[in-house]
């Protein structure tokens, strides 16, 4: 999950999607709800797959019912920015204008607040693959610094500082991994900074001549691949900090780059509207998706490695990813789509937009005919 400026990915990483190949259509929304007042912030879905998630701008979090659309709670503060769910789907996170942290536990109501002594406000919170810790970015109009908690106590644990850091995308190691317990971040400064966890500590300073949009973890947490303004991306060793390979290829910006399952491959996204495919080990281009659509920022594998879903504010598609045909489509009528979600059982996408409604499409695959004997 990532955030490129203003985009936002979620929910896309247990996803699993059964699509039938050579069957490309466009596909339409199953249902469109109300949503929110003025604009939704933040839309997923919760690890029970049942349920859907939304914030709004009117500083509402609501719950649905992800089948039937039926709404099953609302709460209202004085402030939402961003929500996020830990991975067993007991607590949702939350920012706000008023330098606090919320977490609400779903099955009993209880809602903790963590505060900072100070004036700002905190966004994109997001759990450690344990659930045990939570890190959120802290901005008080000047500086911008990530803070990280303990879920259970609420005790601050970690400041991580960076300079003139405004951070752009940030990610834990995967929980499995030989560098599990690190954090990395990207921003404005240039710069991806990694951290240790546990102590805090700042291990690696590495970056690009122009301000990092998003970074990923590969899936044995060796290496970490960072999407540039320089038109490029760089893959660097997570434990020495040394770069691996310098990705050259697009025309413009890199939004957005992420791993294949395997971790053999590498997919980033550009504002020169391509999608490339790269071999992780060699550093080399593979394929490119040439995707005329505006406003192209996101792709990622499906978790058998044999698709690609990439996201523009206008368009979802899918892509197979050894061939690089364009499978199926999922359209709107919204002018702008601004955040994404997939159910974890990978048969809902939901979308939000400005006006406040989000767009439940169904992505199940129709059934095959039956071959006779």
């Amino acid at each position: 999950m990532g955030k490129v400026g203003r985009w936002k990915l979620v929910g896309y990483a247990a996803a699993l999607f059964w699509l039938r190949p050579n069957a490309f259509k466009s596909v339409s929304p199953r249902m469109v709800l109300p949503g929110h007042a003025g604009g939704v912030k933040t839309v997923l879905f919760l690890p029970d797959h049942k349920t859907l998630l939304s914030a709004g701008v009117d500083n509402a979090i609501r719950l649905w019912d992800a089948e039937s659309g039926r709404l099953l709670q609302t709460k209202r503060f004085a402030s939402v920015s961003g929500a996020s769910v830990s991975s067993d789907g007991r607590t949702i996170a939350f920012g706000g204008d008023y330098a606090e942290l919320r977490l609400w536990d779903v099955s009993t109501g209880e809602i903790k607040t963590l505060r900072l002594a100070k004036a700002g406000s905190i966004h994109t919170p997001r759990f450690s693959p344990d659930d045990r810790k939570i890190a959120a970015v802290f901005d008080d109009g000047g500086t911008h610094s990530i803070y990280i908690w303990d879920v259970e106590t609420g005790a601050l644990l970690h400041t991580l500082h960076g300079k003139r850091l405004y951070p752009l995308s940030f990610a834990y190691s995967p929980g499995e991994s030989q560098t599990a317990g690190t954090l990395a971040a990207s921003g404005e400064d240039l710069t991806v900074k990694v951290w240790d966890l546990n102590t805090g500590a700042l291990l690696h300073t590495i970056g690009h001549s122009a301000a990092i949009n998003f970074i990923a973890y590969s899936p044995d947490g060796k290496s970490v691949a960072s999407a540039s303004r320089d038109d490029t991306v760089k893959v660097w060793d997570v434990k020495t900090g040394a770069l691996i390979h310098r990705l050259n290829g697009h025309s413009d910006w890199v939004f957005w780059v992420s791993y294949s399952p395997d971790g053999k491959r590498i997919v980033s996204v550009s504002r020169d509207k391509t999608v490339k495919i790269w071999d992780a080990a060699a550093g080399v281009l593979l394929q490119t998706l040439n995707d005329s659509g505006k406003n192209l920022f996101a792709a990622v594998y499906f978790p058998n490695g044999k698709k690609l879903i990439s996201f523009s504010h206008k368009a979802v598609k899918i892509w197979d990813a050894k061939t690089g045909e364009r499978l199926q489509t999922f359209a709107h009528s919204s002018k702008w789509i601004n955040y994404y979600a997939f159910s974890i059982d990978g048969k809902a996408l939901a979308g939000s937009n400005n006006n406040g409604e989000i767009l439940v499409w169904d992505i199940e695959e129709e059934p095959l005919p039956q071959q006779r004997r």
